[in-house]
C-alpha cells in the first residue's frame, strides 16, 4: 500500500521546526499507510494562514422611516492565523444589493487593518439606499472579496440577508377585514 498517503496537521508550535518558524508555520506529516518501523515519515511546513468569517448581519432598523439613514451591524472574525495589513494592504469588507460584488450594486464598504485569530469584531457599515423601492432587496455583505489576503477556505466570506430594506411608506400590505361578494 505504498501509494496511500495520509495527512496529519498539527496545529501551533512543531519540534521539527526550527524555534523561529514554529511561531507562524503548521507542519504537516505525511506518511504511508501502513506505518511499519522501517517507513520514513516526511514533514513538510506550510505558512498558516488567515481564514475570514461574516458571520452575521443586523440591520439598524427592522423597518426604516423614508428619511432615515440605513446601516448594518456585522460581525467578522477569523477563524485561522492572525492577520495584520502592511503597508496599503487593507482588508476589504463590502456589502451590494441582491447579489455579490462585481454583479450586485453598490451598498456600502470598509477596510479593516487587523483581525486577530478566533476574535469577533462587530463593525458598522453605512449602506446607500436600495436600487428601487419598489421590491424587496437581498443584502450580500463580504469579506475579502478579491482574495487579496490568501486564505484557505474562502466559501465562508459571504453572507446574503433576506430582510426587507424599503422604508414602511414604500411598502404595500395586504387589506386587512376585506370581504369580497359574489
Amino acid at each position: 500500500m505504498a501509494n496511500n498517503i495520509l495527512t496529519l496537521a498539527v496545529e501551533g508550535s512543531a519540534p521539527v521546526l526550527p524555534k523561529p518558524l514554529q511561531s507562524w508555520q503548521t507542519v504537516v506529516a505525511a506518511t504511508t499507510q501502513p506505518m511499519a518501523e522501517d517507513e520514513p515519515v516526511v514533514f513538510a511546513s506550510v505558512p498558516r494562514q488567515p481564514d475570514f468569517v461574516v458571520a452575521a448581519v443586523a440591520p439598524s432598523a427592522r423597518y426604516p422611516q423614508s428619511e432615515q439613514r440605513l446601516s448594518v451591524e456585522v460581525q467578522v472574525r477569523n477563524d485561522g492565523a492572525s492577520w495584520q495589513g502592511e503597508g496599503d494592504a487593507m482588508l476589504d469588507l463590502v456589502a451590494t444589493w441582491d447579489s455579490g460584488p462585481g454583479v450586485g450594486m453598490w451598498a456600502g464598504q470598509t477596510q479593516l487593518s487587523a483581525l486577530a485569530a478566533g476574535q469577533p469584531m462587530s463593525v458598522t457599515l453605512e449602506l446607500a439606499p436600495p436600487p428601487s423601492l419598489d421590491r424587496p432587496h437581498r443584502l450580500v455583505v463580504t469579506i475579502n472579496p478579491t482574495q487579496r489576503v490568501p486564505e484557505p477556505d474562502a466559501t465562508d466570506n459571504q453572507l446574503t440577508t433576506v430582510d426587507d430594506y424599503r422604508p414602511t411608506s414604500c411598502r404595500t400590505y395586504p387589506p386587512t377585514g376585506s370581504t369580497s361578494s359574489v
